[in-house]
């Protein structure tokens, strides 16, 4: 009985077992709709914020979150941010970094964004061409959505991409990244003969150097599988 369990125990585990965990497929980044406008918010190479229509291939449109509470802008691979918790100070951007209070943001009610644990909404300055703004005051133009969709901008919701191989030991990625003195808020393409997806697992991979390769929906990578579980991460060696 006592090599019938443990066999037993791994058997039920490898079933448990099949479902990957590669989750690089499909896309992260959304537009920030504001419903009341029936436009998209978009950054201007001035780093100042204005709307215009919705045009989910401009980048300087698409946002990410890169944690729990940071929101990217793909363009320029800064933060989302505001100089103080202050009413009608000015929301603008800067390098993120997740100790900062001032980047962390948080929904209520479905509809509204907010600064986190602050009662200072985003809202769209007087002229919306004049960009966005932290109020104290709700109205129509408070209300936020994904684009092309009655969601919530939290309902895309962070998710750590955790990596394989490398010299991380299994890190989830850090985004946005520093690579040859460029900032990368997604995987990219390794250089050799093999064009895996990478990613940084610190902010500076120029200094630190640390890495490792994105899992990929639906591929086996070098040969192998990456199965989660309660236990250990396994590794089944496919021949």
């Amino acid at each position: 009985s006592l090599f019938i369990m443990p066999t037993l125990f791994l058997f039920l585990n490898l079933l448990f077992l099949i479902q990957p965990v590669f989750q690089i497929s499909g896309n992260d980044t959304f537009m920030m709709y504001n419903e009341n406008l029936d436009l998209c918010l978009k950054l201007q190479e001035s780093r100042s914020f204005t709307f215009d229509i919705c045009n989910k291939f401009n980048e300087w449109q698409n946002f990410k979150w890169v944690s729990d509470y940071q929101l990217l802008n793909m363009a320029v691979k800064l933060c989302l941010s505001v100089p103080s918790k202050s009413n009608m100070v000015p929301v603008t951007l800067s390098p993120c970094n997740e100790t900062i209070e001032l980047q962390k943001w948080e929904c209520r009610n479905d509809t509204l964004f907010a600064l986190a644990k602050q009662d200072l909404f985003l809202n769209p300055a007087n002229g919306h061409e004049n960009g966005v703004i932290l109020s104290e005051n709700l109205s129509t133009k408070s209300v936020w959505k994904i684009y092309e969709t009655k969601k919530s901008l939290c309902d895309q919701k962070y998710e750590a991409l955790f990596t394989i191989e490398g010299n991380a030991l299994g890190a989830p990625c850090v985004f946005p990244f520093k690579y040859m003195n460029k900032w990368h808020a997604k995987c990219i393409v390794d250089d050799d003969e093999h064009k895996r997806f990478w990613c940084g697992t610190t902010p500076d991979v120029d200094k630190d150097s640390l890495t490792g390769y994105c899992p990929v929906k639906g591929k086996v990578l070098s040969g192998k599988v990456l199965f989660i579980s309660t236990t250990p991460l396994l590794f089944l060696q496919t021949t």
